[in-house]
């Protein structure tokens, strides 16, 4: 990890990565590239963890889940809904839901915790599908 040397100097260092509940938590079709690698990277960030624990510096990623962004935008209302409809909280979340996620992994309140995924899906992971 070409960040430890500066990391190292630094009184509270953090690593946070971007991650996705696709791939680590769920699928989706027609992206398996692209949950193949945000699970690849929870990988990395368990074994980065335990690589930069003895220097105080944690390792952390954040999994969002459906999140308002122009990309969703351009899907329209109407799938718009039926995401919403989902979730359990029924609504997307926002990108400032992801941000306080990554102000908290990198603050003091999170010295502790390393080697994690924290998912910000609004729940949208937790019902099962009625078969």
């Amino acid at each position: 990890m070409a960040c430890l040397p500066f990391l190292k100097q630094s009184p509270a260092g953090r690593i946070i990565l971007m991650s996705s509940i696709t791939g680590p938590v769920t699928g989706y079709p027609g992206l398996a590239h692209y949950g193949a690698s945000k699970a690849g990277m929870d990988g990395f960030m368990r074994t980065a963890a335990i690589a930069a624990a003895p220097f105080g510096i944690t390792v952390n990623a954040v999994a969002p889940g459906s999140i308002s962004t122009e990309g969703l935008a351009g899907l329209g209302a109407q799938a718009i809904e039926a995401m919403e409809a989902l979730i359990p909280l029924k609504r997307l979340g926002q990108p400032a839901d992801v941000a306080g996620a990554v102000l908290y992994l990198a603050s003091d309140l999170a010295s502790f915790v390393t080697g994690q995924s924290l998912v910000v899906d609004g729940g949208q992971t937790l019902p099962e599908i009625p078969g």
